[in-house]
């Protein structure tokens, strides 16, 4: 196998046969399950789609029921309601079925399979894609699967021990194992004894294997220690059922091929009675969340002599990982000989991916294929897992930020959708513990502008609930038993909130035209800065490493981040791929072409990943080694078949006689050694650090997305039931959060004018100001907190076919003043504040509640409406709640109403911003009955000009809260139209063409264009 070995004349190349680029067996089993290549559509032009972007851009919803116990007709209508939201997909998920509820209710049964094609008609129907989940809730169960005992069960490796006292003799049965279960059998893997050399320190060179003394079942076993002086210790290792169940049906073995038969089966069936041929657009697999003691399958110790060449045996004690999630339960004994237990541990990890990848996720992504559909899964993390290879094996691979939310953690998965250019790559987005029907708009953008930064591009709502109608035996007057408005809830009301139960309509409708405008861009191929190689695990529930922004997985602080450079994480198996291939200084140069690779220290390397890295640099891909160097290699297979510690050394001295190589001390030298090597970030920060980049290009046009993002603590990156104890993070972030407002001067690698693309209103606007370089373009934006803009380059040809007119003039960006220039009718302008701000007076409030029936009926559809107000309130605002005891504990729609006399005025010469202040909740501004589309929900000025008229003028502003109040969340939220410490303010200004090219100042969002052309009335 030569895949990355082009160019490889060096003495470097010829210490290592070529096979060595393959040596990893999760490597080798990556390759055969991409060896059919993957089909992608290509997207229409980004511009375009950007106005209007496609259905298949915007968010899906995860649809909770609690099985079928449902009503046809109330699942229509559930669809119906979030099919007019905006929602792009809906993803079935079967959960629990509530007390009292028959089996013939439950999932698989003939209903079940009634409900998945009533789903999946409606989704049709309203052109909305159809996925659904692979077996109820998760992890993966099949009704296949017989028993415990049935070999395609989960399985698991569980040990016992028992000390010898010096001097002594053993005479009994194997130590049983640690964990015990309810059902199927332990049998013995393996029975070995070892004089202990320290507290916890075994010499396996000096084991006594007292397997096959013992039958299968452990019976009788009488061990003399050779040494009488010293302590040993006897320990079994027990391959047992691990008997997880979901409901009534047992969990799969992950790692088998008789597991994925199980789901084949049952997929084949559904496939061929029940879904309608294309019907299915992905099979959703959750996290992997299985229980075991440890990871294992039946057949490993043989798998992996044939791929490691060894007995895996005597190193059991010294294998495992115990920061799983679950928890493992892993012997972690310790070794005289610490780096071969490393190398033995990483060849066990290695042959787990191997497994999952072969046994697991390719023979699903086989079978989705096979009938019209592919695979999301929520791959490798809580698991003993490369993640970064496995999320290659699927169609679309997703991640999620629960308890997870730094940024590199969902950069984990992204290499791969980059290299081999998958349409999707999708965010389980914001579910949140302990905030129940509380997420406002501001709380979810944040997630999603985060996951945009790690290059996710598609999102999964969490969630939406059916409504709770259930006319099966055990219903309660038409519902399900038990059922408490607002309706049915898969987490008893306590994790999020369920988006189809809305207080307005446009509530979640401005939520999924902006998602859906920046997936739309973000699905462009993208441009990547620098690769960083990792080849480790999940670090959620390892203690050793920090979890928050800067010190998670690459553990610079934000350094290089702050200077805009962006960054994948890629692991051996990724770089051993054909898209993989070096040229002209670039790694994957017809994907992400990444110019440079970053390798934090680590003890061990292999040979293989050498061998890569001299065809990289004989590319002209620049390295760059963090800290000290590797000294071992990784895999103690490797090391059987002639690899040494040597060959590593003089291979790294090799390597950094290069000149596009070298070695750095500390991670904070990484920015200036890419600097002196000539690698610039596309998206170069000059000033003002804390903006994070990612780069697409469209043809010839580039993308880029800008966000001005605020580093999440430790705490509150990993936290769960408790979330964001810091403040840090939604839902309990800081107020006024921790982002700061900012100038930035940005050198964006391109060519052509630059544009503002506003994704809340779809409004394309060129920028004036700004310097164009040979091969990039120079300009200043202006960041609100939390914002996150995007820009593109595009040649006037492409302009024009976007339907925009490029202007004829722009001014420098190095002219910098106070006022906003732009554009009126392509004139060159600048707007000036033209008289003093007008305070709005008289404001009255009516109020559109939602709140629980007084029949007692849970269902949401059967809420009240009551209806209250009018309230006069002066100029003075104030929270919703504080402004009439009826409004303490009730959520809605709160109308503001108030009245402007304006004199006559010119459009073309003057006209008013309308300066809400500060809005908790979704908010619609009409004037003189005309809506006002698109306003920007997290910066709340809004131009009027185009509205408003000479005399008097009705200004409305709605506020859609969530349903927080109405269900009493605890704390109470502060919601409604609050002002500029409680006021609001019109802001007249005018217009005055720019004659000459002098002092502009930064371009800001939703000012670039002076005169957006209106939005029509929906």
């Amino acid at each position: 196998m030569v895949l990355i070995l082009h160019g490889t004349g060096s003495a470097l190349a010829q210490t290592q046969a070529a096979p060595a680029a393959v040596d990893s067996a999760s490597t080798r089993a990556l390759l055969a399950a991409l060896s059919e290549g993957r089909e992608a559509t290509k997207p229409p032009p980004a511009v375009a789609a950007f106005r209007a972007p496609p259905q298949a851009a915007r968010p899906r919803i995860r649809y909770w029921t609690p099985q079928a116990a449902v009503t046809e007709a109330g699942v229509r209508r559930d669809i119906q309601n979030l099919a007019a939201q905006g929602f792009g997909g809906l993803e079935l998920v079967a959960m629990d079925r509530p007390t009292g509820v028959p089996d013939d209710y439950g999932w698989g049964t003939p209903r079940w399979n009634r409900i998945m094609q009533v789903a999946a008609e409606e989704a049709a129907r309203l052109g909305l894609t159809f996925s659904v989940a692979n077996g109820p809730s998760w992890p993966i169960a099949m009704p296949g699967v017989a028993s415990a005992e049935d070999p395609s069960s989960l399985f698991e490796l569980t040990y016992g021990q028992q000390l010898i006292e010096a001097g002594s003799r053993f005479e009994g049965r194997a130590p049983p194992g640690r964990v015990r279960r309810s059902e199927g059998s332990p049998r013995l893997v393996a029975l070995l004894a070892y004089p202990l050399v320290g507290e916890r320190t075994l010499d396996p060179a000096r084991a006594v294997d007292l397997t096959a003394a013992a039958d299968a079942a452990g019976g009788l076993v009488a061990f003399a220690p050779p040494t009488r002086d010293q302590r040993w210790m006897l320990v079994a290792f027990w391959g047992q059922p691990a008997a997880q169940k979901v409901g009534s049906l047992y969990v799969i073995d992950h790692f088998s091929a008789a597991g994925a038969r199980q789901v084949r089966a049952y997929w084949d069936q559904i496939f061929s009675s029940v879904l309608a041929p294309g019907a299915l657009d992905d099979l959703f697999n959750d996290s992997l969340e299985y229980k075991v003691a440890m990871d294992w399958t039946r057949d490993l110790p043989a798998v992996f002599r044939a791929q490691h060449g060894y007995d895996l045996a005597p190193y059991l004690p010294f294998i495992g990982v115990g920061t799983t999630y679950p928890k493992n339960d892993v012997p972690g004994f310790e070794s005289p000989d610490p780096v071969r237990a490393a190398q033995v541990n990483q060849d066990y990890l290695d042959t787990l991916t191997a497994l999952h990848i072969e046994n697991h996720l390719a023979p699903l992504q086989a079978l989705a294929k096979q009938h019209g559909a592919t695979v999301r899964y929520q791959v490798g993390y809580n698991k003993p897992l490369a993640i970064e290879t496995l999320a290659a094996a699927v169609g679309v691979p997703e991640t999620e930020a629960l308890g997870r939310a730094a940024i590199d953690g969902m950069r984990q998965m992204a290499a791969a959708v980059h290299i081999l250019d998958k349409p999707q790559f999708s965010v389980e987005s914001a579910a949140e513990f302990g905030d129940g029907y509380g997420q406002s708009l501001r709380d979810i953008t944040w997630w999603s502008k985060r996951a945009w930064a790690a290059g996710v591009n598609a999102e999964t709502l969490h969630g939406a609930a059916y409504d709770g109608g259930y006319e099966g035996p055990g219903n309660d007057q038409g519902a399900l038993p038990g059922l408490v408005w607002p309706g049915y809830h898969a987490f008893g009301g306590k994790v999020t909130n369920v988006w189809n139960r809305q207080t307005a309509p446009f509530f979640s409708q401005v939520l999924t035209d902006y998602l859906a405008r920046g997936n739309t861009l973000l699905r462009r191929r993208a441009k990547v800065d620098v690769a960083i190689f990792r080849a480790g695990l999940d670090v959620f529930n390892d203690p050793s490493v920090g979890h928050g922004d800067g010190e998670a997985l690459y553990p610079d602080g934000g350094a290089l981040a702050d200077r805009g450079f962006s960054y994948d994480f890629v692991s051996p198996a990724l770089l051993a791929l054909p898209q993989s291939q070096a040229r002209d200084g670039m790694i994957a140069p017809s994907g992400p072409g990444y110019r440079a690779l970053l390798v934090p220290s680590a003890p061990f390397l292999s040979m293989a990943d050498l061998v890569g890295f001299e065809a990289f640099a004989a590319q002209g891909v620049r390295i760059i080694f963090i800290g000290p160097l590797p000294r071992h290699s990784r895999s103690y297979g490797a090391v059987l078949r002639g690899e040494t510690d040597e060959q590593v050394a003089a291979a790294l001295t090799r390597l950094l006689a290069r000149p596009g190589v070298r070695q750095v001390q500390t991670y904070g030298q990484v920015p200036l050694a890419l600097g002196e090597m000539g690698v610039a970030p596309d998206a170069q920060v000059m000033d003002a650090p804390g903006v994070l980049a990612q780069h697409r290009v469209d043809g010839p046009t580039d993308l880029y997305y800008l966000y001005n993002y605020n580093k999440v603590s430790g705490k509150d990156a990993s936290a769960v039931v408790n979330p964001s104890p810091e403040g840090t993070s939604y839902p309990r972030m800081a107020v006024p959060p921790r982002e700061a407002v900012k100038t930035v001067r940005l050198s964006l690698a391109g060519q052509g004018r630059p544009y503002l693309l506003n994704a809340w209103s779809g409004s394309i606007s060129p920028i004036a100001a700004y310097t164009a370089r040979p091969g990039r373009v120079e300009l200043t934006l202006a960041f609100q907190s939390d914002e996150a803009l995007f820009v593109a380059l595009m040649d006037d040809q492409t302009a024009r076919a976007s339907g925009l007119t490029p202007p004829a003039r722009h001014v420098g960006a190095d002219q910098i003043a106070n006022q906003d220039i732009g554009y009126a009718d392509g004139v060159l302008v600048r707007r000036r504040p033209s008289a003093s701000a007008m305070l709005i007076t008289d404001w009255r409030m009516t109020f559109a509640g939602v709140a629980k029936p007084a029949d007692g009926a849970s269902a949401y559809a059967t809420s009240a409406r009551p209806s209250l107000g009018p309230f006069s309130l002066g100029a003075r605002l104030a929270p919703l709640r504080e402004l009439s005891p009826a409004l303490r504990d009730l959520s809605g729609l709160a109308t503001y109403r108030s009245q402007v006399t304006l004199p006559a005025f010119s459009p073309r010469r003057a006209g008013y911003l309308l300066d809400l202040g500060r809005v908790e909740g979704a908010y619609q501004v009409s004037v003189n009955g005309q809506v006002i589309h698109g306003a920007d929900q997290q910066d709340p000025v809004v131009d009027l000009s185009a509205f408003l008229r000479g005399g008097v003028n009705d200004i409305a502003v709605s506020v859609a809260t969530t349903l927080c109040g109405s269900v009493k969340c605890e704390p109470a939220r502060h919601e409604g139209l609050l002002g500029a410490a409680g006021q609001v303010y019109l802001r007249p200004y005018r217009i005055q063409p720019l004659h000459r090219a002098r002092q502009p100042g930064p371009t800001r969002a939703g000012v670039a264009n002076l005169r957006p052309s209106p939005e029509k009335p929906r």
